[in-house]
């Protein structure tokens, strides 16, 4: 089936991001971001956010967390480094700014890609916290 130049910039754009991506994983990203991918949304803003939710998904505890009660913000604050694991095995050098809205790491232009905040010089680790034992 062809390709609209849409689908191709964005499949040239991820082998950019991620180079070492799965073929598994990068069409379910591919078939997020384009539709993600609207006149507010850049190209690749909607493929980063669509890259990050399939690892989020697919690739940590996020959902056994939400299962278990954990807000969404809480269970992405502790999957945070098992998402940055996942981006760095498929060679993506880019991380994300835990200092900005996880849904909304871009602020710039078109050809802007996330990047961590000047401030974030130290990451602290994220640990889930250990039930009180009982009495």
């Amino acid at each position: 089936m062809p390709q609209t130049r849409r689908q191709q910039e964005m499949r040239k754009r991820l082998r950019v991001l991620a180079p070492l991506i799965p073929f598994a994983d990068s069409e379910p990203v591919l078939e997020r971001a384009l539709k993600l991918h609207r006149a507010d949304l850049s190209l690749g803003a909607a493929l980063w956010l669509a890259l990050v939710s399939h690892i989020r998904h697919r690739h940590t505890e996020y959902d056994a967390l939400l299962t278990e009660g954990y807000d969404r913000d809480a269970a992405r604050h502790f999957v945070v480094d098992a998402t940055e694991d996942v981006l760095a095995a498929w060679g993506c050098s880019e991380k994300i700014d835990t200092t900005a809205d996880l849904d909304l790491p871009f602020t710039a232009s078109e050809d802007a890609a996330p990047a961590a905040s000047a401030g974030q010089s130290r990451r602290l680790r994220r640990r889930r916290p250990r039930p009180e034992p009982d009495p």
